[in-house]
C-alpha cells in the first residue's frame, strides 16, 4: 500500500518538543533547534563519556502488530556501534522491542541478543528518509531509504516487558562526540511501501 492518508498513531514535526519527555544524560542536550532551514529535534554530545546520551521519549499509547515507521534526518556525526557513538529509535509494545541504529559502519537493528548489520549505508551530513514496515507476529521489517527498498524481512526480535507506545530518539556518545537532527518522525497502523501507485486496469 501507498503512505497512508493519516498518520493515525504519531505525527511528529518537531515544531515543539514540550510533549517529549527531556532523557538527557552526562551532558548530553536534546532541544528543539532549527538546522538547515527544518524544525528538529536535535540530540547533540559534545563530550562523550560513559552515558553520555542526549534522548527524548513518548509515549503514543498502543503499537499494533503491524505498523510502519518514517524517518527524515540528519546525522553530522556518528560513531560506531562498537563504540557506542550513534543514533537509536527506539519503539516498543508491551512484549516486543524494536532498535533501530544509525552508525557510521552501516544500519543496525537489535535482534534479541546483539545488534545486526543490515548492511544499508548510513549516509552522514545529508538528509535522508527511513520507513521501516514493521510485522509484529513476524518480529521481521523491511527497510527503505529514499523510497528505495534495501532490505526485506530482517529479524528485529527483543522480547521483555515494556511501556507499550513508549518511542524513543537518542544519540549516544560513549567513545565519540555525536550529532543527529531529526526533521519528523510519522506512525500508522498498517504496513505501507513508500512511492507506490496501485495498478490501474483499464478495460
Amino acid at each position: 500500500m501507498p503512505d497512508p492518508s493519516s498518520w493515525d498513531l504519531l505525527d511528529e514535526s518537531f515544531a515543539a518538543i514540550g510533549s517529549w519527555v527531556d532523557e538527557d544524560n552526562n551532558g548530553g542536550v536534546s532541544s528543539q533547534q532549527t538546522f538547515d532551514g527544518e524544525e528538529t529535534l536535535e540530540c547533540r554530545c559534545d563530550t562523550p563519556g560513559s552515558q553520555v546520551y542526549a534522548r527524548r521519549s513518548l509515549d503514543i499509547g498502543t503499537y499494533p502488530d503491524d505498523f510502519t515507521v518514517k524517518v527524515r534526518a540528519y546525522f553530522s556525526t556518528i560513531g560506531t556501534v562498537a563504540n557506542t557513538a550513534f543514533a537509536r529509535l527506539e519503539l516498543y509494545d508491551a512484549a516486543k522491542g524494536y532498535l533501530f541504529v544509525f552508525a557510521s559502519d552501516n544500519l543496525h537493528v537489535y535482534d534479541d541478543a546483539a545488534y545486526d548489520d543490515t548492511g544499508i549505508a548510513v549516509a552522514q551530513d545529508a538528509w535522508h528518509v527511513w520507513q521501516f514496515l514493521i510485522d509484529g507476529s513476524a518480529q521481521t521489517c523491511d527497510i527503505y531509504l529514499d523510497d528505495v527498498l534495501q532490505a526485506s524481512d530482517v529479524p528485529i526480535e527483543y522480547d521483555g516487558a515494556f511501556t507499550d507506545g513508549l518511542t524513543k530518539i537518542a544519540q549516544y556518545s560513549y567513545n565519540n562526540a555525536g550529532l543527529a537532527n531529526v526533521d519528523y518522525i510519522k506512525i500508522a497502523t498498517g504496513l505501507y511501501r513508500p512511492g507506490y501507485t496501485p495498478q490501474v486496469v483499464m478495460f
